[in-house]
């Protein structure tokens, strides 16, 4: 029980996770916004969100995508650069809260779509 209880707060999660990227206009089948999602659902239930990405969580999303590390960041650039491109300005400031002077970064991203999912997410663990 407890298995499918993880299950299905997984699923749960990464659902809550896609649609917060699909509102910034990722484009949700690009290999970038997957890696950028499991990279947000392992910082979820990390206790520093600060964590050094490069070093701590590449390296475990580029284990289970069979891929490596750096593969892991271009392609999560790549598809932000997308998004902020076809992203409405508007949509942008209010997520980013006025603070957007240019494309936001991989870790502003993942700090900002966490902050979210905290207000909105309330799941038992």
């Amino acid at each position: 029980i407890a298995e499918k209880e993880s299950l299905v707060n997984e699923y749960y999660i990464k659902s809550k996770i896609y649609e917060e990227l699909e509102y910034l206009c990722y484009n949700l089948s690009h290999i970038g916004t997957t890696y950028l999602c499991e990279c947000i659902f392992l910082l979820y239930f990390s206790d520093n969100y600060d964590d050094n990405l490069s070093k701590n969580i590449y390296p475990i999303v580029a284990k289970k995508y069979g891929t490596t590390p750096n593969n892991i960041k271009c392609n999560i650039i790549q598809a932000t650069k997308i998004s902020y491109y076809e992203c409405e300005e508007n949509k942008l400031k209010s997520y980013f809260y006025n603070f957007l002077h240019s494309k936001p970064k991989t870790k502003d991203v993942i700090s900002e779509v966490l902050k979210h999912l905290n207000k909105n997410t309330y799941i038992k663990m």
